[in-house]
């Protein structure tokens, strides 16, 4: 599992980076992907998750990863 979680910090750090806009969306694409396939949320990697220019605020992760799945399943 810590793999998996290093491996999701790297495509985060490579998502907030200096990438470009393909690179980025791509990655941030695969460490979402990881972190709903394994239940991880940003927290418990030690990150706040962020919005905008660092701006903070409280996430119900349960809701989110119930919302982005259930927009996967119409996008699929």
């Amino acid at each position: 599992m810590n793999a998996i979680r290093e491996k999701i910090k790297k495509l985060l750090a490579v998502a907030e980076g200096q990438a470009n806009e393909h690179e980025s969306a791509r990655a941030m694409e695969l460490a979402s992907s990881l972190m709903m396939r394994h239940g991880i949320d940003r927290e418990s990697l030690g990150e706040k998750p962020t919005v905008g220019e660092g701006s903070y605020f409280p996430i119900d992760y349960k809701w989110h990863r119930t919302t982005a799945q259930a927009v996967g399943c119409f996008t699929a």
